[in-house]
Parts: structure tokens; C-alpha cells; sequence
């Protein structure tokens, strides 16, 4: 990947313009070299794109063998299928003045409880969630 790509936003989507076979072939590089930001760019990409979910859960799992390190805080560890959709909106958000707040969302995990196997915990801080919600 590009310098810019590696350091690009999720919702800037790096590798909008490429073809799935291009971005399939970028992200068996990303697992070769171990390269955790880039194959979580090309993850993200076939998921907006609707990948099929066990081709992402698949994926998913691969990246975090071989490049759990480098994995970056905002790629999810499992599928949800209104990702996408979550994206669409969050990306529509502005903030209203400069600032260091973070506003993070956690999926919740209620498989074992309820009928709607997900929830979504919404927060805010001005410490980057990254450190606090690490695979364990």
C-alpha cells in the first residue's frame, strides 16, 4: 500500500477505485509481509462492498494470525452486517468545533441472552479507546 492509503481513514476508503481481485491480491500481500493496517483497509473494503460474511469472518480471523500487532483499533473482530451502514452515517457527522474527544462504539455481544445476537454501546472520551478494549 501507498504511505497515504496506510495512514487513511477508514471512511476514506483507500481502495474504493481498485478491483476485488486488487484488493484480494493486496491483502494476501498484507498477511505474507504481516502488515496488519493494510489488510485491515482491504478487509474493510470487501466488507462495504457487501463481501460475503464468512469470506470477512475468514479474513478476519487470517489477519489476526498473522499480524495481530499491527491491527488497528478501528477494525471490527468479528462480522455485523450493518457495518456498512453504520459507516454511511457516522461518516455524515461533523464535528462542531476543534477538540480531543473521541466518540468510540463497542459492539456488544448478546448471543447467549437475547434474539438480537448485537448491541451497540455508544461513548466519549478524551482517551483513545484503543487501550482500553484490546482482544483479550
Amino acid at each position: 500500500m501507498l504511505q497515504s492509503e496506510v495512514a487513511a481513514a477508514p471512511r476514506d476508503r483507500p481502495l474504493q477505485l481498485h478491483t476485488r481481485a486488487d484488493v484480494l491480491a493486496r491483502f494476501a500481500a498484507a498477511l505474507s509481509t504481516g502488515d496488519g493496517v493494510a489488510g485491515a483497509h482491504c478487509i474493510h473494503e470487501l466488507w462495504m462492498r457487501g463481501e460475503w460474511p464468512d469470506n470477512i469472518e475468514k479474513s478476519l480471523e487470517s489477519l489476526w494470525k498473522h499480524a495481530a500487532k499491527s491491527i488497528p483499533d478501528w477494525l471490527p473482530m468479528r462480522y455485523v452486517d450493518w457495518l456498512p451502514v453504520a459507516y454511511e452515517i457516522a461518516g455524515q457527522f461533523q464535528a462542531a468545533f476543534k477538540g480531543r474527544t473521541n466518540i468510540y462504539l463497542v459492539l456488544l455481544d448478546y448471543s447467549d441472552s437475547r434474539p438480537d445476537p448485537h448491541g451497540v454501546y455508544v461513548g466519549m472520551s478524551h482517551y483513545k479507546p484503543g487501550g482500553s478494549f484490546r482482544p483479550a
